[in-house]
């Protein structure tokens, strides 16, 4: 009689706990399909996508990468919902399909306007691939068989530079590595380093840049249009080490201006000078005319 008993009041729990169940997954999916119809209300989506800060890249070209991501759905919920809004990757998509923003910022205004504003990276140098077949001394440069980039002033190539760039900043050769968008050309701290004793070149020394090569041998010459405040029409060239110390170049490059000789023969014929050699520490090398002498 206690086995019947028993086994009916087990009957009855389990048939209890069964029904449990099937109200507990009723109710899931019943807040689930509210849930999903409720965020796929127009009340909850971007109304308006607005693109503020850009210069060159188009409002149109934004709108379209970000609404990739905008008119897809996950998990039945459109990602143009407000509250599912992934900035992170809408900003990471931006990042990599335009090397040239800097900065982007995201900003949902009065419910559903999406704001995204920009800043596009500035050109700082440019930088280009250097032919090898060519000696330095008989290099013919066309403008429009070149490859050049621009980076910004962390040194990040970002875009290609159009042809004209070339009357605007001065051109800088490498040999000793490829060229591309999406690259640091040097990190940061050499590259603030070098432009600081570019500009010092000219600071101290009255040096006009025409263009630089950064060679395979590790040297890096600097064609120079003018120095101590004179305009020089041949094209000279400084050259040293591209590892020394930059305070040790300026050095020898005080030494070689403060040297009486040199000094005298550059006031004579400046257009004469073919290169100043700061690669010895402490010895002044140059060259001036046709001869093969050398002044040490």
């Amino acid at each position: 009689m206690n086995d019947i008993k028993f086994k009916k009041k087990k009957k009855n729990k389990s048939k209890s706990n069964k029904l449990k169940f099937i109200f507990i997954v009723i109710f899931i999916i019943s807040v689930t399909v509210i849930f999903i119809v409720t965020m796929n209300n127009d009340r909850f989506f971007i109304s308006s996508l607005n693109v503020e800060g850009n210069n060159t890249i188009l409002d149109i070209d934004i709108i379209k990468s970000v609404n990739e991501i905008t008119d897809r759905k996950k998990f039945f919920i459109p990602m143009n919902n407000v509250l599912f809004l992934n900035k992170r990757r809408i900003i990471s998509k931006l990042e990599k399909e335009f090397p040239k923003i800097y900065n982007i910022k995201i900003i949902i205004k009065n419910g559903s306007d999406l704001f995204i504003y920009i800043k596009e990276r500035s050109p700082y140098s440019l930088w280009c691939k250097y032919n090898d077949k060519n000696k330095y001394s008989e290099l013919v440069y066309s403008d429009f068989n070149e490859e050049c980039y621009f980076s910004d002033q962390n040194g990040f190539i970002y875009t290609e530079a159009p042809y004209f760039s070339s009357g605007i900043f001065e051109k800088i050769y490498i040999t000793d590595k490829s060229l591309a968008v999406g690259i640091y050309i040097l990190d940061k701290e050499r590259f603030d380093v070098f432009f600081d004793f570019i500009k010092s070149l000219n600071d101290k020394f009255g040096i006009s840049v025409n263009y630089i090569v950064l060679d395979i041998y590790g040297d890096t010459r600097i064609y120079i249009n003018s120095l101590l405040r004179k305009k020089i029409l041949n094209n000279p060239y400084i050259i040293y080490h591209t590892d020394d110390d930059y305070n040790l170049i300026e050095r020898n490059m005080d030494l070689m201006v403060s040297n009486d000789l040199f000094k005298r023969d550059f006031s004579i014929k400046p257009d004469k000078l073919n290169f100043i050699d700061l690669r010895i520490t402490d010895q002044i090398r140059y060259k001036f005319g046709l001869n093969n002498s050398i002044h040490d």
